[in-house]
């Protein structure tokens, strides 16, 4: 009974499919309601995006369908998803007006053989024309699951069989039409698998089956490829937003076929899209080195390239489609750590591109040293495809927070409010919370109930909180960092939960990146914004936990403001650079620098001009660097050639460099090319400071003259310093000096089914003899396997444990490096 029930709602008012493949499932409509940080907001997007917009503009492309190569034809279907989901968020009677009106509007433009396009006849499957579609067929979906009128399931009967007889086996391929080497038109295969769960009919799974025949994209096979782990921006031609649409139409066919080949590639793609490409604020995507350089929006492994991008970077509609991508993965799994991919897109990158009204978007957002700007119109329409998607992220944000199992609630996100969760067809219960999260990490869950009742109850401890605090009824529980906290008891009206969630400030290091360092506080990433002047952020602490104060905002519109020890001020990234001009630049990314009692400052400049700047030294070392402090010019430090000189030879060239940043373009801007000899190349940072450029001689020696050659950007204010090969060790060079983070450990892939492997770093000289030791505990703190203990030379060094005969399920790895101590969690899931 319990199942058949959600199944009803699951399809009926998500219209997204169900099966007894998924772990997790929505709550009823209007059954959950959000006050504290996240209810306005949701509120305010509603209100100032959704209810402003002219639909029969929308529409109006349609009816005239002059189309050639545009994307007009998608902006209906996205905004009528948002307004959909809204409504089934709040049941705002004015929202399910706008979509009776918007909906019919648009049918009433259908053709006799059954389009419902915007591009001319002769430019049918060009362009956009197949993508537009399918947002045709997705909204009219939902609209249908709200309001199953004949006349809508007709029109989408129509409007995929005309599509059937221009597209198919014997027709043009669907791989061969469209936009980005067809993983546009490939992406309607979620629409179509939604198709035949609505009528049952045949010939749309066999259409479903075949578009996953063809590959999704003509560059390859994006499904092979996923099964193969390769990494997403060497799929396709690296387009994140629509490659990720396909494997969302890909988990509506697992749901319905039960083909473990799909939902393979699914938790495969979604596993290298978080190891690779997922920048700190949970978003993705930016210009080149690999992919498309003169766009933001392509796959470029960004995990490791988000400290180099000042500019085109992060597409919202990749943060709204990645959510909602998560979302899937989430149902099919239950797995909490997906959960933090979405929470860290929500907090930072999802509300820091909505403007603060909530009025309009930004299409590509910054993280070193830009400013945030709203998107402008596309295709001479008046709307961008980011703020025609932003609204869908936002609204699908009370369906996260709040779900079901079949055993009972789920709690994944935090927030003031209600929700009331079915446990049978006669029985509910109310959650009541209280907190002022994510400033403050106590919440209070008060569970309301008929009559005394036993069933489970799932509350997500996130994996950023190691110290976390459960009680109920003042007992307390386990609460273990990345699991949920299963209750299972029997549960009496007014009993109340208490949780006390670690709040202290933490250092996140880039992917591959020893150099900079962001700082988050619980969910939220903290920024410098411009507007703070004062004292720089200086990054010099003794563990990973960073001391600041919470304070009144001193700016307005901030939510939370921290000072650090040095006085430098940061908020959170969300409101950071909330004028939305240049007046506020946002920087997450800091740079690490060594203790200054390790170099020996061997110049000071505080007045630099630029041109070709020589200083004359005395002074013997391995390691030579050009702090920048301050810059001369609005951009960044760039330098053609940093010489070194000893005996009148410049022994610089061609030498092992360490940038902090560098900038992006079409020209090669790295670090090598201030030591190429050649003073038509140069090396740029990105527009902040401090920056950085280090020269590695491969040991001591002596140094007579250092020459700058600037390039126009050149620095006002620097030091040069010289650091000796006795001073250091490569942990040092790493930033282990003032952060001591020595040891990296890297698990891949995570989640994982049957094996896994565990890499590890051990810093050093060749003759480092480290001990390590690695164990795997299950979350009842039980031993399950001994990985390692023994003695290793200092370098890189993998584990492999392979748990064929092990249950899915969250593991605990616990290592220790040369007295070190870490942990990780791994998710087993067969």
């Amino acid at each position: 009974m319990f199942y058949n029930m959600a199944k009803i709602f699951v399809f009926l008012y998500f219209c997204l499919g169900f099966a007894m493949q998924d772990s997790l499932f929505p709550i009823k409509p209007g059954a959950i309601t959000l006050n504290g940080f996240l209810g306005p907001k949701i509120d305010s997007s509603i209100n100032n995006r959704l209810k402003k917009q002219d639909y029969t503009h929308l529409v109006d492309p349609f009816r005239t369908r002059q189309e050639t190569s545009g994307w007009q034809c998608e902006f209906w279907g996205k905004v009528l998803r948002s307004v959909q989901l809204s409504y089934l968020y709040n049941q705002d009677t004015v929202l399910k007006s706008i979509m009776d009106s918007a909906v019919y509007d648009l049918l009433s433009t259908q053709t006799a053989e059954g389009y419902i396009g915007t591009y001319m006849d002769g430019y049918h499957l060009q362009g956009w024309d197949v993508w537009g579609r399918k947002y045709v067929l997705l909204a009219l979906e939902r609209y249908y699951a709200i309001n199953p009128d004949s006349t809508v399931l007709q029109a989408m009967i129509r409007e995929a069989d005309f599509l059937m007889t221009e597209v198919g086996p014997d027709k043009t391929n669907i791989e061969q039409t469209g936009q980005q080497v067809g993983m546009a038109s490939s992406s309607i295969l979620e629409p179509m698998v939604l198709l035949y769960n609505l009528t049952g009919f045949q010939r749309y799974l066999d259409f479903s089956e075949y578009i996953v025949s063809r590959g999704g994209t003509s560059a390859g096979n994006i499904f092979e490829d996923a099964l193969n782990n390769v990494n997403a921006k060497d799929m396709g031609n690296g387009k994140a937003y629509e490659m990720m649409s396909v494997f969302e139409g890909l988990t509506e066919l697992y749901r319905v076929t039960g083909n473990p080949e799909y939902r393979e590639a699914v938790l495969n793609f979604y596993n290298n899209i978080c190891n690779t490409e997922i920048m700190v604020v949970g978003g993705s995507s930016c210009e080149g080195p690999y992919n498309n350089s003169g766009y933001g929006e392509y796959w470029n492994n960004g995990a490791v390239e988000q400290v180099n991008r000042p500019t085109k970077m992060m597409e919202t509609c990749v943060t709204v489609t990645w959510m909602k991508l998560c979302y899937q993965v989430l149902r099919l799994t239950g797995d909490p750590t997906v959960v933090e991919e979405i929470e860290k897109s929500v907090y930072n990158s999802l509300l820091g591109a909505m403007v603060p009204d909530g009025s309009w978007w930004s299409h590509y957002n910054p993280l070193n040293g830009e400013y945030r700007s709203p998107a402008s119109g596309q295709c001479s329409f008046g709307l961008d495809c980011c703020v025609a998607n932003g609204p869908m992220a936002m609204a699908l944000i009370p369906f996260v927070a709040v779900m079901n199992s079949l055993d009972g609630p789920v709690v994944n996100l935090y927030n003031a409010g209600t929700a009331k969760v079915l446990l049978d067809s006669s029985r509910e219960v109310l959650l009541q919370f209280q907190t002022d999260y994510p400033a403050d990490g106590r919440v209070g869950i008060n569970v309301q109930i008929a009559e005394p009742d036993q069933f489970t109850l799932r509350l997500r401890i996130p994996a950023w909180s190691k110290q976390t605090v459960l009680t109920v009824q003042g007992d307390t529980l386990s609460a273990v960092s990345g699991t949920y906290a299963a209750i299972s008891r029997v549960w009496n009206n007014g009993d109340q939960i208490e949780l006390s969630f670690d709040m202290r400030a933490r250092l996140i290091r880039a992917s591959g990146d020893s150099n900079n360092l962001a700082i988050t506080r619980g969910p939220l990433v903290l920024s410098r914004d411009s507007r703070y002047g004062g004292a720089p952020v200086e990054l010099n602490q003794e563990s990973d936990i960073v001391p600041l104060d919470i304070v009144p905002p001193s700016l307005p519109g901030i939510y939370l403001e921290a000072i650090l020890p040095n006085g430098s001020r940061l908020c959170d990234y969300q409101s950071s650079g909330n004028t939305w001009n240049t007046s506020s630049n946002v920087t997450v990314w800091f740079p690490v620098f060594l203790n200054d009692t390790l170099w020996q400052t061997v110049q000071s400049v505080t007045d630099g001009t630029g041109g070709t700047e020589r200083f004359d030294v005395s002074a013997e070392g391995r390691f030579v660097r050009m702090l920048g402090l301050q810059r001369g010019t609005q951009w960044g430090f760039g330098l053609y050639e940093f010489e070194i000189y000893s005996g009148g030879v410049n022994i610089a060239t061609g030498k092992p460099v360490t940038v902090s940043s560098y900038y992006v373009e079409s020209r090669d801007l790295r670090g090598p090319r201030a030591v190429d000899g050649d003073h038509t190349t140069f090396w740029s940072s990105i527009f902040t400071e401090p920056q950085f450029i280090r020269v590695d001689l491969g040991e001591d020696v002596y140094i007579d003259s250092i020459v700058l050659v600037w390039e126009a950007a050149y620095g006002k204010a620097y030091k040069l310093q010289i650091m000796k090969d006795t001073a250091t060790t490569a942990a040092d060079l790493n930033g282990a000096t003032t952060v001591h983070r020595p040891v990296e450990v890297d698990i891949c892939p995570n989640p994982f089914n049957p094996q896994i492997e565990i890499s590890y770093r051990v810093p050093g000289n060749n003759t480092t003899n480290a001990r390590v030791r690695m164990e795997v505990f299950n979350t009842n703190g039980t031993l399950v396997r001994i990985l390692m203990d023994g003695r290793v030379s200092s370098g890189c060094h993998s584990v492999r444990w392979d748990a064929a005969h092990w249950p899915s399920g969250v593991y605990v790895l616990k290592y220790t490096i040369e007295g070190m101590k870490g942990v990780k969690l791994l998710t087993l899931l067969k």
